[in-house]
């Protein structure tokens, strides 16, 4: 398995989906379809195929950035996002992260001066 990080270091900027909605129903139905069925539908397919849930990659980190969050949780969510997927330790060698955020679910708030440099995948 670590052989397989350090041939992905350049995974980073593209590990975390920004998914901007521009209203908070279609973000609540998307939200369910995040923790829910999406994970359901992927072990049908993966059964189908013969291949082993555990061994993909799982979305687990899924947060909200919208006015429905406590304002002093946006900092912190922030932060979060700046989590890179891969933390070099003193070796050099890169280790996934458990922090990184597998995708970002949010509003208009994102508009207003949201800047993460490692963030380069964006859907609408």
């Amino acid at each position: 398995m670590l052989r397989f990080w350090k041939a992905r270091r350049d995974l980073d900027p593209w590990w975390t989906l920004l998914v901007f909605f521009n209203s908070l129903r279609e973000l609540g139905g998307a939200a369910t379809l995040f923790t829910a069925d999406t994970r359901e539908y992927l072990k049908v397919i993966l059964n189908r195929h013969g291949v082993e849930y555990a061994k993909i990659r799982q979305l687990f980190h899924v947060e909200e950035l919208t006015s429905r969050i406590r304002g002093d949780h946006i900092p912190r969510l922030l932060e979060r996002l700046e989590v890179p997927l891969s933390v070099r330790e003193g070796t050099g060698t890169p280790i996934p992260s458990p922090a990184a955020i597998d995708a970002c679910l949010a509003s208009s708030i994102i508009e207003v001066g949201v800047d993460i440099p490692r963030l380069s995948l964006m859907a609408i």
